[in-house]
């Protein structure tokens, strides 16, 4: 969300940030999800008796990982492009305020 949101407040269309954030994020999201799934798959292939307590545990986080891979790269740019055609520009991009020091696109103002 946060590629997507930087793309939209640097001024390039709401279908073309989620683009841009969804193939800037892909190789690093997909390797982190097959690195784990290779660290799994072993322990997929044991047959001894404490293999099969974590069997079921393993087959969960691999889906739940391919699932999540899925949902980041594919569905959430894809929703944000949708509500972007709906009119909702500003869904997420809004001006950052922490601590008394307000930052927006053009200036940095501290306040007191």
């Amino acid at each position: 969300m946060e590629f997507i949101i930087n793309h939209v407040r640097n001024g390039v269309a709401i279908a073309e940030a989620a683009r841009c954030a969804s193939r800037e994020r892909f190789r690093a999201v997909l390797l982190t999800s097959l690195t784990t799934v290779a660290g799994l798959l072993p322990l997929l292939s044991k047959r001894s008796t404490p293999a099969k307590v974590l069997i079921p545990m393993a087959v969960s986080i691999v889906f739940r990982l391919m699932a999540s891979t899925a949902l980041v790269l594919i569905v959430i740019p894809s929703f944000y492009s949708i509500l972007g055609d709906f009119g909702l520009p500003s869904v997420g991009v809004r001006e950052k305020k922490t601590k008394g020091v307000s930052v927006s696109n053009q200036a940095i103002t501290v306040q007191s």
